[in-house]
């Protein structure tokens, strides 16, 4: 059974016995010294959000960090009611929650191209994908599908006959739920969202 004491200044990792494995945890949060390895690495254990919002420190723990510019501009834009805890730091420990709104404002050229895409039909799509297509790939899918095209033909108007093709051919519905079902389960998520409320 592992055992956690805390850490001494001065005083030495204490020796674990035969089998066993001790570790020395700088509650800090800053180092973690493990006797059996004899190596000190950092530890992000302790390491929280470091935003208080409405005036309730954030306690979930951080997966980002975001630059204080940033922060400072996006709080500024949403009128957010949010602080730092910690001023010292050049940058922001953010947890999950707080990250999607901070890394979920779009510049104005990215809100533009997201416009963009409220045209695009599914012809635009296919042509896309098709285009991506190596030279090999598109010999190889007309070969399969017997897609005889005139070699007098431009790049544009073979491409047009594929995605025309394409676009012909029946679609399973059964079979798309089926393999989306089957992706679902066996997604494994990481771990939790960090959804749980501030203290």
């Amino acid at each position: 059974m592992n055992e956690c004491t805390t850490a001494d200044p001065g005083q030495s990792a204490p020796a674990a016995p035969p089998g066993e494995k001790t570790f020395v945890a700088n509650l800090k949060g800053d180092n973690v010294v493990d006797s059996s390895l004899k190596s000190r690495r950092t530890s992000s254990k302790f390491v929280h959000c470091n935003l208080v919002e409405n005036g309730k420190n954030c306690r979930r723990p951080a997966a980002s960090s975001i630059s204080k510019k940033r922060f400072a501009r996006i709080t500024s834009e949403l009128k957010l009611n949010m602080r730092l805890r910690n001023m010292q730091f050049d940058t922001v420990n953010v947890c999950r929650s707080h990250k999607r709104i901070f890394y979920g404002m779009m510049a104005p050229n990215a809100v533009a191209e997201t416009r963009k895409l409220d045209n695009v039909t599914s012809y635009d799509i296919v042509k896309a994908a098709i285009l991506k297509m190596s030279p090999k790939a598109v010999r190889r899918y007309k070969k399969t599908y017997g897609i005889d095209v005139d070699s007098s033909l431009t790049h544009e108007k073979v491409t047009d006959v594929m995605v025309e093709h394409c676009l012909s051919q029946p679609i399973d519905t059964g079979q798309v739920v089926a393999d989306l079902l089957r992706k679902l389960k066996s997604y494994v998520p990481g771990d939790s969202d960090g959804d749980e409320a501030c203290d």
